[in-house]
């Protein structure tokens, strides 16, 4: 029977590589980008290899181009058996000291992009005659407060939460839940994120440079934990204790990471 997957943002980073995998699976692959030639370039890769794939526009903020991609695939494709909500944007900056737009530019892609790709698809993904899969991308921002990106944390606190919902809320029913909480790994949402000073930039580069994963890495744990129905999968590991250890603790959690946050930031304050 044919497989299907709608991944957001794949046009590069941790999207490529769901892309590539689930290929590589053997799905048929809507690979979609807000940069259409970006996601054109990964569907070759996954034709050029010998799968299938189609690359589409899509802004995940506008939900009228959701609208007209599940439209568009509906035509082709008898059945949607997986969705991936990864597209993210980052705008570090010291809250307060950032624009307007950088807010509403993470709300709308990190939160309101998972909501409308979620309302779009998954009344689709419910009439899939076999168990159908959702895949939300949060972070470890959702319970790790990282400093100096504080409206990226709460967006990916809300994609956590609706996630842990929506698992609630589909109890039995056909379609299953899995939100992903990786920590920091180099990814092109830092390749192209904003900031407000070359110093947070600075911080945030350094923090990215200490991670010991890899895109392709964080993609292949994602996507086992969801075909094996798991709710949460954490990436690395350590993820997992970092959230135990904030619910335990969580005074000590938070000074800590003050602490570490602010010498970090000590060396390369500018004099």
């Amino acid at each position: 029977m044919m497989k299907t997957a709608v991944i957001t943002g794949a046009g590069r980073g941790l999207g490529r590589e769901f892309a590539l995998q689930l290929a590589a699976a053997g799905y048929d692959v809507a690979v979609t980008d807000v940069d259409l030639q970006a996601a054109e370039f990964v569907a070759d890769e996954i034709r050029t290899g010998g799968g299938q794939a189609c690359a589409h526009v899509l802004d995940v903020s506008n939900a009228e181009e959701w609208r007209h991609l599940r439209d568009t695939l509906q035509t082709v494709w008898p059945h949607l058996d997986v969705l991936v909500n990864n597209a993210g944007v980052l705008a570090a900056c010291e809250h307060g000291s950032g624009t307007v737009d950088d807010i509403q530019w993470q709300v709308s892609v990190n939160l309101g992009g998972t909501l409308f790709g979620i309302h779009t698809m998954l009344p689709w993904l419910r009439t899939n005659p076999q168990r159908a899969r959702l895949l939300n991308v949060a972070s470890y921002a959702a319970f790790v407060p990282i400093p100096w990106a504080a409206t990226y944390n709460a967006t990916k606190a809300g994609v956590l939460a609706l996630s842990e919902t929506l698992a609630v809320e589909l109890t039995g029913q056909n379609v299953s839940v899995t939100v992903a909480c990786p920590a920091f790994f180099p990814s092109n949402i830092f390749v192209h994120s904003q900031t407000s000073s070359s110093e947070i930039h600075d911080v945030m580069q350094y923090m990215v440079g200490k991670s010991h994963i890899s895109a392709q890495v964080v993609a292949g744990a994602c996507l086992s934990a969801m075909w094996k129905g798991d709710l949460h999968v954490y990436v690395p590991r350590s993820s997992y204790w970092l959230s135990l250890w904030k619910r335990l603790l969580p005074g000590h959690f938070l000074g800590r990471v003050s602490r570490k946050a602010w010498r970090i930031r000590g060396r390369f304050a500018k004099h």
